[in-house]
């Protein structure tokens, strides 16, 4: 059973010379699924659950569309009325290509974030979670598993045949023993802890290879993911004025800070990564 995508009105704007079609198909944050149909000059977002959760959105200039219907909700929503949506493509490290719909508010800042869909619905949520904690827990030792009726900040993975809960804390992660209570699985005991180290290129290395989505930095709070984000300027020789935030990198030794940022460049998949953590920040 997959969760409802509750979505309001805001408007979509695609990037000049992409063709507006490509938003047709499946589409995802990790958390929620929804299809987008196109019919005539509209296209029609449908949700589950057999409830009438779907809404369309209609052309009015060159790839421009609005949407004619809204919800009352907007805890899923890829914004509010006025809202924009940029279509891009993103290449990761490893060749694969993303699509992505970013939403924006009226100050050009990033709100939200889905994702084209071109695999099942659980594995586009296992091969997130996988590649972002491999190095930590040993790459094929672990199997995540969607589990919609648990915490978004916590996720379930099955290892050697038992099912733990896994949760991020300021220096690592520790994994749970669990049970099953009604729907979700529960954690009860701890069963094994496991400390961030330093690869080389600092805790989350992959956070400048992979396109990030929002099931993944759902398990993080709103510190690690401001260490998170800096992480990847560090990585570049960001000079930080914040003393906390020397402290923790002075720690690295790979870290040398250029002292000057306006010779800092980044690639265009760690500027959205930075823009992506930094509206789930708030």
């Amino acid at each position: 059973m997959r969760k409802l995508i509750l979505i309001s009105a805001f408007s979509v704007l695609m990037l000049g010379g992409v063709k507006a079609q490509t938003i047709d198909g499946q589409w995802t944050d990790g958390f929620v699924f929804y299809t987008v149909e196109k019919t005539a000059d509209d296209y029609h977002f449908d949700g589950f659950l057999g409830e009438d959760r779907s809404f369309t959105i209609s052309k009015t200039a060159a790839n421009k569309f609005v949407i004619k219907k809204e919800s009352d909700e907007e805890y899923y929503s890829l914004g509010k009325n006025g809202y924009t949506v940029k279509y891009m493509t993103l290449t990761d490290s490893y060749g694969k290509k993303s699509e992505i719909l970013a939403s924006y508010d009226s100050k050009n800042q990033m709100f939200y974030a889905i994702e084209k869909d071109r695999t099942s619905n659980d594995n586009f949520f296992a091969a997130g979670i996988t590649e972002m904690f491999e190095g930590i827990l040993g790459q094929g030792t672990f199997e995540p598993f969607s589990d919609e009726y648990s915490s978004t900040n916590s996720v379930t993975i099955r290892m050697s045949g038992k099912v733990y809960v896994l949760k991020t804390t300021s220096d690592g992660i520790t994994l749970y023993n669990s049970q099953k209570n009604d729907l979700a699985y529960e954690p009860t005991t701890v069963f094994k802890t496991f400390k961030y180290t330093d690869s080389g290129q600092g805790w989350w290395p992959q956070t400048s290879k992979i396109v990030l989505n929002v099931s993944i930095l759902k398990l993080f709070d709103a510190k690690q993911l401001r260490l998170m984000r800096n992480e990847i300027y560090a990585r570049h020789g960001w000079q930080f004025q914040s003393e906390d935030l020397k402290k923790h990198f002075s720690k690295f030794p790979w870290y040398k800070s250029l002292g000057n940022n306006a010779s800092v460049k980044l690639s265009l998949l760690e500027q959205y990564n930075i823009n992506l953590i930094k509206a789930l920040e708030k």
